[in-house]
């Protein structure tokens, strides 16, 4: 690994450790909890990078009551990637090392994708 791809995962765990959630999910019935993470802001460059690395869903991000949309007339609009699964998980793999707040919360991501391929 060269030093820009260094500093570009220290700066994509920054924006996790900031502006993401590390979680476990309940996708359906038949896979009752899967790793998750997501990235949310309202710079899209920033959300399309995530996309582009590592790949995943990027979404727009929309107010469902009518008195969110009356206070947000001057809101920016959102947007959010996610990825589901060992690839949530091997995201966290590769950015781990850089991680600082949401450490823990990767060990736990880390601990369930494992036990999840071990028993699938």
């Amino acid at each position: 690994m060269n030093n820009d791809e260094r500093l570009l995962y220290a700066y994509m765990a920054g924006i996790i450790d900031g502006e993401g959630s590390i979680s476990i999910s309940c996708a359906s019935k038949e896979k009752p909890y899967v790793p998750k993470l997501t990235v949310s802001n309202t710079n899209y460059a920033m959300i399309r990078l995530f996309e582009e690395k590592f790949g995943g869903k990027v979404r727009k991000r929309t107010f469902k009551t009518d008195t969110l949309r009356s206070q947000a007339e001057n809101w920016k609009d959102g947007y959010e990637w996610s990825l589901i699964h060992q690839k949530a998980a091997n995201v966290i793999r590769t950015l781990f090392p850089y991680l600082r707040i949401k450490k823990p919360q990767a060990i736990v991501l880390l601990r369930l994708a494992k036990l999840k391929h071990k028993y699938n």
